[in-house]
């Protein structure tokens, strides 16, 4: 009972904070960051550690997320303009209309997801600073370190009274007044009203290698995608379909990733062994023999396989851990009748091809974000974007997330103010407006009824090209003859 009333107070205490617009001001919104960042590189090393233990990271992946981290706080830092947004707020004041102003949702509440928890926890906390809001991060009681290094971090960081870390969920009655951001996106969570920021790693991530592409680059970046962060990336390729014509260039380079990261590949962090031998990793693995699947490339607890089946789950479901699954398809549109097949969400489609393959592509295979000819290292680490906006691979969060519209309008121009049309009851002037309203619209810019189209173009560059200079020889042929006939009659 003291433990939820102790609660109480807190989330009593945020929320006090939120209604008296305490992260409004333009300063105190720089002077968090700042004093967050601090407490960040202070606790970097801990950090470091923690992704070492808590996700199997080596020490290098490790140093990347927290450089990763410690970078979407410094952009959301630099993204503050003081003289900008202070000229803004005195528009009205000085008779200008401000259409595009945004004002900071008061209330966040963050459930991060345990992959990178640092960086996920931290993104988000750091664009909501810099929108304005006042937050509580979900943060369970676990055994891990980098929950407890995150809690410091925040402690020792940022206001206590408007920045709040809780071990178990709020209550409806708290939620109905916050912008959830849900990383983890579990049905059976409990529902909320208003808005939110929703992230769904169950999306697949698929990659499709055309013929007209450099395949040698295709397969290292979609080969370093999946073993990267022991696979534990949302943005991992989950599946390869390959052109057939290229297939066979395809898996020998393949084979060549895996001989070239033989040493890292083997480098076992903490249990990530143990891991590999669960009845869950077993059961996918004994896969390979019942979906027809061939195994191209195995090193360490990294596998890759060839698919010959297309029955297979392999080529449908999520995947997780180093196995990468290579499909052959036989051109553009049967990759997309193959995808299409089934009504399943994808969270990015990366695509090696030219300019037009991978346009065609994109057009038809619908996507939360299409990449071409590249995987931005930047999207490995992290939550998935959240849905219903773009997805950034230099932030996963932006500041307009955290915002709703709130224009202010002046008198500016030529205005219809209300009481001029209250005028017009007892004139005819309505029906005159009515007459202007109604004129036809601009005709559509394309060409006039019987003018050459694109197929008799066509035909006519044709003549031009091949048959007028034979015309034209046949012209002065002709010409020719005649002259010298003339020529030798008046001889």
């Amino acid at each position: 009972m003291a433990q939820t009333e102790r609660l109480d107070a807190a989330l009593a205490s945020v929320q006090s904070a939120a209604i008296d617009g305490r992260m409004r001001n333009v300063r105190t919104r720089q002077k968090q960051l700042v004093s967050l960042f601090k407490s960040l590189t202070k606790h970097a090393s801990s950090f470091i550690d923690a992704l070492q233990k808590d996700n199997s990271l080596t020490k290098e992946e490790a140093n990347i997320v927290v450089s990763a981290m410690l970078l979407e706080v410094r952009q959301h830092y630099d993204n503050i303009d003081f003289k900008k947004e202070l000229a803004q707020e005195y528009n009205v004041r000085w008779g200008k209309s401000w259409a595009g102003r945004r004002v900071a949702v008061p209330l966040v509440y963050i459930v991060p997801q345990d992959f990178t928890k640092g960086f996920n926890v931290f993104s988000a906390l750091s664009a909501a600073i810099e929108a304005g809001s006042c937050c509580v991060v979900e943060l369970p009681n676990l055994s891990d370190q980098i929950t407890t290094i995150i809690r410091e971090v925040m402690e020792a960081g940022l206001d206590k009274e408007a920045f709040l870390t809780i071990p178990s969920r709020a209550p409806d009655s708290f939620l109905e007044q916050c912008l959830l951001v849900d990383q983890i996106h579990k049905s059976s969570g409990a529902s909320i009203v208003g808005r939110s920021l929703i992230s769904k790693p169950s999306g697949r991530i698929v990659a499709i290698v055309d013929r007209t592409t450099q395949v040698e680059r295709a397969v290292k970046e979609i080969f370093a995608s999946r073993m990267q962060y022991g696979g534990q990336s949302n943005y991992a390729v989950d599946q390869v379909f390959v052109n057939e014509f290229v297939a066979h260039e395809f898996l020998a380079a393949l084979r060549k990733q895996f001989l070239t990261h033989a040493e890292a590949l083997d480098q076992i962090v903490n249990d990530t062994h143990a891991r590999d031998n669960r009845p869950e990793k077993q059961s996918l693995h004994s896969k390979f023999d019942t979906d027809h699947c061939e195994v191209i490339g195995s090193q360490g607890n990294a596998r890759a396989v060839l698919v010959k089946s297309r029955s297979s789950q392999l080529l449908h479901e999520k995947i997780e851990g180093r196995l990468l699954v290579v499909h052959k398809i036989t051109s553009l549109d049967d990759v997309i009748d193959l995808i299409l097949s089934r009504d399943e969400p994808m969270n990015a489609l990366f695509t090696f091809a030219d300019g037009p393959e991978a346009k065609y592509l994109s057009q038809f295979i619908p996507s939360a974000v299409t990449f071409v000819n590249h995987i931005p290292a930047e999207l490995l680490i992290g939550p998935t974007g959240p849905t219903g906006y773009p997805v950034r691979p230099d932030l996963r969060y932006v500041r307009e997330m955290f915002e709703e519209p709130s224009p202010q309008i002046v008198p500016e121009g030529k205005i219809h103010a209300a009481s001029n049309v209250w005028k017009l009851r007892n004139t005819s002037r309505s029906a005159a407006i009515l007459a202007h309203a109604s004129e036809p619209l601009k005709p559509i810019d394309q060409a006039a009824a019987g003018a050459w189209g694109f197929f008799e173009t066509g035909v006519l560059l044709g003549a031009a090209v091949y048959i007028l200079p034979v015309v034209l020889g046949t012209i002065a042929g002709a010409t020719y003859t005649g002259i010298w006939a003339y020529r030798r009659i008046l001889s």
